[in-house]
Formats: structure tokens, sequence, C-alpha cells
């Protein structure tokens, strides 16, 4: 019997490693997606100048939509969805699109 609770407890203990590695990896790949989407549209707006529809089409061949806030007055994109957010800004012609932290 004492056997048998070890052998559970193992198990549990390597389940529980497992799906913790495995969710770190998909939250990498969202926080890429977030920054991916947020600088491509932030370059398609203020670089290509580009209209809004236009943009987001773009960005949505590459990668699905999550949600999406727009500041036009400061030139800001900010992607958030499946657990990570980012922030784009268009600094200038010359250097476009910058993250920010």
């Amino acid at each position: 019997m004492k056997k048998i609770f070890l052998l559970t407890i193992l198990i549990l203990f390597l389940s529980v490693g497992i799906f913790y590695k495995s969710e770190s990896k998909l939250l990498a790949s969202n926080e890429l997606a977030a920054h991916f989407y947020s600088k491509e549209l932030c370059s398609c707006l203020w670089v290509l100048e580009l209209s809004e529809l236009e943009c987001e089409d773009e960005a949505k061949e590459f990668i699905p939509r999550g949600k999406v806030l727009i500041d036009y007055k400061n030139k800001l994109v900010i992607s958030s969805g499946y657990g990570a957010k980012q922030t784009a800004k268009f600094l200038n012609e010359k250097e476009g699109c910058v993250y920010l932290k």
C-alpha cells in the first residue's frame, strides 16, 4: 500500500512538472504573438500609412488577432490576448516602430 501511495505521488509530481514546462512554452509563444502583432500593426499604420482595416487584414495573415487598442494620438498599438500583452510605439520616419517594456 505504501509503494502505491509513493508511486502515485511521484506520478503526480511528474505530471505537474510536464504541465508546467509545456505551459511555459505556450506562454512564450503567446508573448511572441503579441510582440509580432503589435509591431506589425504599428508599422503598417504609421510607416506604410495604410488604413486600420488594411493593416489588421495584413497582420491577421500571420497571426490570429487578440484584443488590440490603437492610440492614434500617441501612435501606440497595444496587443493583448492569450495571456500576454505588448505595446509598440511609432518613433519617427527613420526608426519606425519599437517595442515598449
